[in-house]
């Protein structure tokens, strides 16, 4: 699974996903003799030593030169990131263009989830290098009848599979959650992962008992969508999604709500449905039923065509006889309406809008025809997505190091000796 990047100097880690993952990936490097550095805003960094801190404090616009003075100091060899979002990382992306022995790496949850993890070298999501053109998959080898996404078994003990490890990573990230929601990092505006407001821990609580609750009063919807006719589904996103904001024309999911029922109401057949699904991290945050009520009153549509549900797995949405497509901005939904041979149509900008893969028609002709994904083609984008892409793990559960960033001899250091302390 997955292009790893081997390790051959000193890395450099900026901002990492909530948690200890960076923390984990940097002792793991350290224990092979690599030094490992640190961007540190003024902000408790969990898991690292003063000694590998490199503070910053000034303007995002004196980043790219401070970076590249680092990069020049330490013998920077690699660059690892979660995610292209944030303004230093897009900063970083393109000084570090200007640094030819510099590996670049970015992190990002995985485009096959839950079990893996996304990391690549130019950008994720919509920035991926993965190719777009359908012509670029033609000419590979055959791929797998059925390719499973298995990875190796690794002797890594940061990959162990013990429930116990699991569980203290996951209360780890939670920490880190709560100890950043009282804290305020100028450099780092909200909104976005890594800066939580205090408001968002009671959001989650909400959202917690808000899951319970429309897992008892959800039931007959439930059941109605699995006996009524055929429905398009719709997967919202959280309103806040990086990928909303930069990948696609909406403020957030009121405007696609409305552009979708309208044209659902203009150009559907009176037998179709179309299901809105919640996000389910977004359960604290946001609900759209007031919104979605008023557009039915509108354009005078049913509660039986025009629906929202917030408790009910994809998986078996998509699987339904009755499912016949799947919108959504650019949601990795879409892959696994992809996998499972369901229309896909794309609101959005992402890696996978490819023609042949997703409908890229008029969303009027959507309602009434439909493309599916050719499956030949399916199977060797998913194939090289894995491969390039994809690695077994996750960021608070067991990763595989070794087949992530192995080593090289090159970067070997004395393990006695730590690497030189920022000044």
């Amino acid at each position: 699974m997955g292009t790893p990047v081997p390790i051959n100097g000193p890395v450099l880690l900026l901002f990492g996903p909530l948690g200890l993952f960076f923390a984990r990936l940097s002792r793991h490097l350290e224990a092979q003799g690599v030094p490992v550095y640190k961007l540190s805003l003024p902000l408790h960094e969990f898991g690292f030593r003063r000694q590998q801190r490199l503070p910053y404090s000034s303007s995002p616009e004196a980043f790219p030169a401070t970076l590249a003075a680092w990069i020049e100091r330490y013998g920077i060899r690699h660059v690892f990131m979660y995610g292209d979002y944030i303004s230093l990382h897009r900063l970083a992306l393109e000084e570090l263009r200007n640094h030819d022995q510099v590996t670049v790496g970015v992190f990002e949850l995985g485009y096959c989830r839950p079990n893996f993890l996304t990391l690549e070298t130019s950008g994720v999501n919509a920035r991926s290098a993965l190719s777009r053109d359908p012509c670029s998959y033609q000419n590979l080898p055959e791929p797998p009848a059925n390719p499973a996404p298995r990875g190796p078994r690794s002797r890594n003990r940061s990959c162990s599979k013990t429930p116990r490890r699991s569980t203290y990573l996951r209360l780890a990230k939670a920490c880190s959650f709560i100890v950043h929601c009282f804290q305020h990092y100028p450099l780092l505006p909200y909104p976005h992962k890594l800066q939580p407001r205090l408001w968002d821990l009671w959001a989650q609580y909400i959202g917690i008992l808000r899951g319970l609750l429309y897992r008892l009063s959800e039931a007959p919807l439930r059941r109605r969508l699995r006996r009524g006719g055929d429905y398009v589904l719709v997967a919202l996103q959280v309103a806040t999604d990086s990928q909303i904001h930069e990948s696609s024309p909406y403020a957030g999911m009121e405007p696609l709500i409305e552009e979708l029922t309208a044209s659902f109401a203009a150009h559907a057949p009176a037998s179709l449905r179309l299901v809105f699904k919640h996000h389910p991290r977004d359960l604290g945050y946001n609900h759209y039923g007031s919104c979605i009520a008023m557009l039915r009153r509108r354009f005078g549509l049913s509660r039986q065509r025009l629906l929202y549900i917030h408790d009910a797995p994809l998986a078996r949405l998509l699987a339904s006889r009755h499912c016949c497509g799947l919108i959504t901005v650019s949601s990795t939904v879409g892959l696994q309406a992809l996998a499972a041979g369901v229309p896909v149509k794309l609101m959005g900008d992402t890696f996978f809008a490819i023609e042949g893969l997703v409908d890229q028609g008029p969303l009027a002709t959507f309602w009434q025809k439909p493309r599916g994904p050719d499956p030949d083609l399916w199977r060797r984008f998913q194939q090289v997505m894995l491969n390039r892409t994809q690695f077994r793990g996750n960021f608070d559960g067991p990763v595989d190091f070794e087949a992530l960033v192995p080593v090289t001899p090159e970067s070997f250091m004395p393990l006695h000796q730590p690497p030189e302390a920022p000044g």
